[in-house]
């Protein structure tokens, strides 16, 4: 189904999430609806299939929203509409997808290379370059034939026979996993391989955008190599339901008889397939690890490797520098410059630690690669708090210095000319790799990233600190998005900050003193009154004079007639106008309104003016905070 096919439904899910927000977010058990099957419509992975279901639900929400007896009825004809649209639509999608399915192969994606087109670019694939002779960057050193290279050579082939395999090279870190994995592949399905079932193959690395790498895995063509290098970044992420939709849709390609053969290849290290599989969360994960082959890399030379390794330290001296370091076993961790790297790394000093742990946490917790300096400073704090400007600078320039040629534990970005950002920073391959603890003060360290975080990675780490339960923190790095013009899903933010707000002592609808509500018969008896009064100046009078009296009303004072007001001209087509209005009533902090603020900017198209309004609703925030 194509985006322009799913309007309606994402039309109907915007709808029943601004519903559901406005009712304040019941509870299931309140609304009688099972937890998974309103979770799918409000989220859009499914359209309610019958009327009566729908048509209950809408009416319970319109009861604990407070709606009148014709806004329920608008409410329910509105969605019903949108139901039955979106149906439509699913059915249309999936006419063209089984359509589809008749063809021999699914189109080739765009990124989905030979294998040969990469025998010659191992680093793009995870390869680690060597150290350097004297500091300089060094090539690849000629490849070592290893002890599990016949049996991991045997696995590639054994696509031959038309079938789809899968394997796991695992074993600890800088051991030789991704350049005995490539050197297989390109060896057998490469430049080199004879015509026949192992020549044409093609190679495809997902991205890590969950999104991109699920729409890519469903379109794979056969004879491809799914390239998993470092596995556990797409089966061992913070986000279970992230690695267990990835680990589902790997199982699927490999059992799809119309797409065979495919070859899944994982490479991993030992302690993370062990932390997975000690998982029981990672169901599917777990299954694709049974029923793929694994190929265990010793972390150290075997007599034989080192005396392949001899042979070759004439033409190459790294060879015989890697001989004589230490007992002479670890030859491929010290040509990956994995034991210096590590070597620094552990004597650091506090505050150099400190700077890289806080670099570390923060890709943990979702930032992009590139980290701002100010936020690396922050985060410094929880670790090594009231610090001295100078001893960061010290921290600084021990965390960049270049390590035998492959660069430092944090690598400085360059700017464009003539940009007055702030100074950016990407931790190194090999700290990428280290999996950390977050710390216990977790909502410290959060709160340092609704601070300093970089806006492009403000809305994804809303969506992380939501998922813990810290919906003012996400509340905070929604508005960072919204402001500096960053895409932003206004269904969630309208869900987050009714709840971050229900959750404030002194939200208003609360008495500011002893926290409790009003009486509610009390409340709705007012404002059912002054809904039949205008309700009947609209139908004798017209619209206008019903704007007229509501808003006189709002200038001396009374907050509900403001929102009926934002509401009807909203209902009239008029939506700047309601726009502006629901923005005065929630600066008052009300959750309802912000919500409609969000549907209306996705409904009438100004998301400039609702970027524009929730600055000033986040600075008004920071302010009464």
């Amino acid at each position: 189904m194509t985006d322009d096919d799913a309007s309606h439904a994402r039309a109907f899910a915007a709808e029943l999430r601004s519903l559901f927000a406005l009712a304040g977010e019941p509870t299931y058990s309140e609304l009688d609806v099972p937890k998974a099957t309103l979770s799918q419509w409000l989220t859009g992975k499914a359209v309610p299939r019958d009327e009566p279901g729908l048509a209950k639900l809408v009416r319970a929400l319109a009861r604990e929203a407070d709606l009148a007896g014709e806004e329920t009825v608008h409410a329910v004809a509105e969605l019903e509409r949108l139901r039955r649209l979106g149906l439509r639509e699913r059915r249309r999608g999936q006419g063209r997808r089984g359509a589809a399915s008749g063809r021999s192969e699914p189109a080739v994606r765009p990124d989905a290379r030979p294998v040969a087109a990469h025998a010659h670019d191992p680093v793009a694939l995870g390869v680690t370059h060597a150290v350097g002779d004297h500091g300089a960057p060094g090539g690849l050193p000629r490849y070592i034939s290893r002890d599990h290279d016949g049996s991991l050579r045997a696995h590639v082939r054994a696509v031959a026979g038309g079938a789809s395999h899968s394997f796991l090279v695992r074993g600890a870190p800088g051991s030789g996993k991704t350049r005995s994995s490539w050197e297989a592949v390109v060896a057998e399905l490469g430049p080199g391989a004879k015509p026949g079932p192992l020549s044409s193959w093609r190679l495809w690395q997902p991205p890590l955008d969950h999104a991109e790498a699920l729409a890519g895995l469903r379109q794979l063509p056969p004879r491809t190599v799914l390239w998993l290098d470092n596995a556990d970044e797409y089966l061992l992420t913070p986000d279970r339901d992230t690695s267990e939709a990835f680990a589902a849709e790997v199982l699927r390609l490999r059992g799809d008889v119309e797409r065979r053969p495919v070859l899944v290849l994982m490479t991993m290290r030992s302690a993370h397939v062990d932390a997975l599989k000690a998982d029981p969360a990672h169901r599917h994960a777990h299954r694709l690890l049974r029923v793929s082959r694994e190929v265990p890399v010793g972390g150290r030379f075997s007599e034989d490797e080192r005396a392949r390794a001899r042979q070759e330290a004439g033409r190459d001296p790294r060879f015989l520098r890697a001989l004589e370091y230490e007992d002479g076993s670890r030859v491929t961790q010290y040509l990956a410059g994995a034991l210096a790297l590590h070597r620094q790394w552990t004597e650091a000093d506090p505050v150099a630690a400190a700077v890289l742990m806080g670099a570390m946490t923060a890709r943990r917790l979702g930032h992009h690669p590139e980290l701002p300096e100010p936020l690396l400073v922050g985060m410094a704090a929880h670790w090594a708090p009231d610090t001295t400007r100078s001893a960061l600078g010290r921290a600084f320039g021990y965390c960049v210095t270049d390590c035998q040629g492959l660069g430092g534990l944090l690598v400085r970005v360059d700017r464009e000319p003539g940009r007055s950002e702030a100074v950016r920073y990407r931790l190194s391959n090999f700290l990428e790799r280290e999996k950390i603890a977050v710390p216990a003060r977790r909502h410290e360290v959060w709160r340092t990233l609704a601070q300093h975080a970089d806006a492009e990675s403000c809305a994804a780490l809303a969506e992380r600190a939501a998922g813990q339960g810290l919906f003012d923190v996400a509340t905070r790095l929604y508005d960072r998005a919204a402001a500096a013009g960053e895409p932003v899903d206004h269904g969630q933010v309208i869900r987050v900050r009714a709840r971050a707000d229900r959750a404030r002592p002194g939200m208003p609808g609360r008495d500011r003193e002893t926290g409790t509500r009003p009486a509610r018969s009390t409340r709705r008896a007012e404002n059912i009154r002054l809904r039949e009064r205008v309700r009947e100046l609209e139908r004798e009078r017209g619209a206008a004079v019903a704007v007229r009296e509501l808003r006189g009303r709002a200038e001396a004072g009374d907050a509900y007639a403001r929102r009926h007001l934002a509401w009807l001209l909203e209902h009239n087509g008029r939506y700047e106008e309601a726009l502006e209005e629901y923005f005065l009533v929630s600066l008052g902090g009300d959750a309802c309104a912000r919500a409609a603020l969000g549907r209306i900017a996705e409904r009438a198209g100004l998301r400039r003016q609702f970027a524009t309004y929730m600055k000033a609703i986040a600075a008004v925030e920071r302010r009464r905070d």
